[in-house]
């Protein structure tokens, strides 16, 4: 009798975890925002788009933005008619709020992995055209492509702000790159998917004196960060290159009882140190 009784109360639990999984997701309606909203086509035809229809900037479409991009989104094909949405949202004013941020007391950069969790992979979203409502098959969020100074840079978005993270120059684990010189690599780390994982720094003095209140230990930072699969032990580190280029990146360096620091920038390529 005992077992009969666990068996249904499994079937229970079975059945209730199945319509959990299924329950339709809630459902936020947009207005389509010129300049914020672009939608190269509502017909999912991806052979037709090219490069500059995928990242296209002028100063009048960066002057809408308050941080450094816009919603790209391909519908599915199908527009939706006869619903009637209780609010329609300004998808700009949604999307530049605090928390879907990078973190920091400065920065208005735009995390695109809290905004992938909390918004898109959450929510069916509706892109309200007059009457019609347009769902995307492809939606994301994309940064402009600023021109380039005379050393093939990016120029960066006037209006964006970084904060800065400070980090302990661990000889150890900060080691010479062994392709590129003048590049420095993280030791013992085998990045997914057969990339490497790189620190461009200037050796120079600041005119600026820093007072850094917290210097935070790059691997252990690393390794408890969102990138980090413990699993396999290893970093995604085109993710984490794209996150810490987000953040103005300073390595504090004590030798010989003097201090410098060394503004970096990281990049994440398809080599494998050996």
């Amino acid at each position: 009798m005992k077992k009969i009784i666990l068996i249904k109360m499994l079937i229970v639990v079975i059945i209730s975890t199945m319509q959990a999984q299924e329950k339709p997701k809630d459902t936020l309606f947009f207005a389509l925002e010129k300049n914020y909203t672009i939608s190269p086509t509502l017909i999912p035809n991806m052979g037709r788009l090219r490069n500059p229809d995928l990242i296209p900037a002028t100063e009048d479409e960066l002057k809408n933005t308050n941080t450094l991009g816009y919603i790209y989104f391909i519908g599915n094909g199908y527009l939706n008619t006869g619903l009637k949405p209780k609010k329609i949202l300004s998808i700009k004013d949604y999307i530049e709020n605090k928390k879907f941020y990078m973190e920091g007391k400065y920065n208005n950069v735009v995390d695109i992995y809290k905004l992938n969790d909390s918004l898109f992979g959450k929510y069916t979203i509706l892109f309200v055209n007059g009457k019609e409502f347009i769902e995307p098959r492809h939606i994301e969020y994309k940064k402009y492509h600023t021109n380039r100074d005379t050393l093939g840079n990016r120029i960066p978005h006037p209006l964006t702000k970084k904060d800065t993270l400070f980090f302990n120059f661990d000889e150890k684990y900060i080691i010479p790159s062994k392709h590129d010189k003048g590049k420095y690599s993280l030791n013992g780390e085998n990045c997914l998917g057969g990339t490497a994982f790189s620190f461009d720094l200037e050796f120079k003095e600041f005119k600026e004196s820093f007072k850094p209140e917290i210097i935070l230990d790059l691997k252990k930072y690393i390794h408890t960060s969102r990138f980090y699969d413990s699993k396999n032990k290893s970093p995604e580190c085109f993710s984490l290159a794209y996150f810490m280029d987000n953040y103005v990146l300073i390595f504090v360096q004590k030798k010989d009882g003097k201090v410098a620091f060394l503004k970096t920038k990281v990049e994440a390529y398809h080599t494998i140190e050996d």
